[in-house]
């Protein structure tokens, strides 16, 4: 299948002429600076019609999106509601198969088959579950995402059985560690989710994901469902896990203040293709395609001088 436009970001700065389809390359990054590649990562749903529910065409989410997620760095998936950063996002945790392309993991580098790197969605038996155990989402709506009838501890003790776990520890004593990571105690061990506030689940996501020792974690709207006094305690969170565990971010946000305030490189989104990406700071001072000045005019938040 033949798209209109494709838009490569493999690790560099680019703007993309969506008339003329050029790519203006400003920077390279190393290989072995690199923890995760997307590379031309495409992604349609059927659109169904009729008393028989036949396919009548596809919408396209994703059209030939490419980029590379340096190690211990944070990249921001900026856009509109309804651009694809939310299928882009399930789509590198593994939890929905691409159409075209594929996510590929440096550190499972000829796992799961011979040769060079095997996409994400073709891995199978121990490199699958490695995959997940080493890239993990953390969703937008955390209260939704926990299961209200289960405790702390199964939450996340089910992901450590799930995927296995890098450490002898017994199951109570890493979700006891994990927890106080994210600033809460071994006192939150048998409590329900309907206990908690909003900030304190989404403390909890990020424990269950922190849990299982990833590389990778993908970070959709992580403020969304938080209100605004806890929104500075959850990004200073993130930052100081990144800091202190050498993670590496894929943050998806409709905020360009936090997109600038967290990351180094920036990919925006719109309709499901690249239209520019390349350092944050270069990108939102001096943005060179028109929908990323549309975005930055639109927030009335932020201000490019500050």
């Amino acid at each position: 299948m033949r798209f209109p436009f494709a838009a490569r970001a493999w690790g560099r700065r680019h703007v993309s002429d969506q008339g003329s389809g050029n790519i203006i390359d400003l920077r390279e990054s190393p290989e072995d600076d690199v923890v995760l590649s997307v590379r031309d990562l495409t992604k349609y749903y059927p659109v169904r019609r009729g008393p028989l529910q036949r396919v009548a065409s596809t919408a396209v989410a994703l059209d030939c999106v490419s980029f590379d997620l340096r190690r211990g760095t944070t990249l921001a998936v900026v856009g509109e509601s309804g651009g694809g950063k939310t299928t882009l996002s399930r789509c590198v945790a593994g939890l929905e198969k691409p159409t075209l392309g594929g996510v590929y993991l440096r550190s499972l580098r000829g796992e799961g088959g011979a040769g060079d790197n095997v996409p994400a969605h073709e891995l199978d038996g121990a490199a699958a579950r490695r995959f997940h155990r080493s890239c993990q989402l953390v969703t937008q709506h955390s209260a939704t995402s926990l299961n209200r009838k289960r405790n702390v501890r199964d939450l996340i003790g089910r992901a450590l059985k799930a995927y296995g776990s890098s450490s002898s520890l017994p199951i109570d004593a890493q979700v006891v560690a994990a927890l106080e990571r994210v600033g809460l105690s071994g006192q939150d061990l048998y409590r329900f989710p309907s206990e908690f506030s909003t900030g304190q689940l989404q403390r909890i996501a990020i424990a269950r994901a922190l849990a299982l020792d990833p590389e990778v974690l993908v970070l959709d709207e992580p403020t969304a469902s938080v209100d605004v006094s806890a929104q500075a305690h959850v990004l200073n969170l993130l930052a100081r896990l990144q800091r202190d565990n050498g993670l590496s971010y894929l943050l998806v946000t409709h905020e360009l203040s936090v997109a600038r305030h967290m990351a180094e490189d920036v990919v925006v989104l719109r309709t499901g293709q690249v239209v520019e990406s390349g350092p944050v700071e270069s990108v939102l001072r001096h943005p060179g395609h028109p929908y990323t000045r549309r975005l930055i005019a639109a927030d009335p938040e932020f201000e490019p001088g500050r």
